[in-house]
């Protein structure tokens, strides 16, 4: 699993898929479609550590009843597609974007140098 440190992350890439799917589950993340998560990060492997500690961070920010959903995204105009942590609530905070923002920024240097891409965002839906 990532530690945080004085905003530093220790990537372990010897984390497979299957036990950070499991983890996520043990803190009420959900993982609608696993298949396509599965595949896109076997794929891209290098980013399954950032994503567990983003979708840790994500749910010390956000707790319950927060819907917390790890989904992959495909974009319906390019050919690009990557995971997303979607944040839904039932009613929104008005400085949700503020607290992802604040979250994105403890892993946004990690990521530049991975090759796989991960978002946390909001769809400003309802939770599913």
């Amino acid at each position: 699993m990532g530690k945080k440190s004085a905003n530093t992350i220790v990537i372990d890439n010897s984390l497979s898929i299957e036990t950070m799917l499991e983890y996520l589950a043990s803190i009420q993340i959900a993982v609608p479609n696993p298949e396509e998560v599965q595949d896109y990060l076997s794929h891209y492997p290098d980013i399954i550590e950032l994503v567990m500690f983003a979708c840790e961070e994500t749910r010390n920010h956000f707790s319950l009843p927060t819907q917390l959903s790890l989904e992959l995204y495909r974009d319906p105009e390019i050919a690009d597609q990557y995971i997303t942590l979607y944040v839904r609530q039932k009613e929104y905070d008005e400085n949700i974007m503020d607290v992802i923002e604040e979250i994105w920024s403890t892993y946004d240097d990690k990521l530049s140098t991975k090759q796989g891409d991960f978002f946390v965002t909001t769809d400003f839906d309802f939770p599913r």
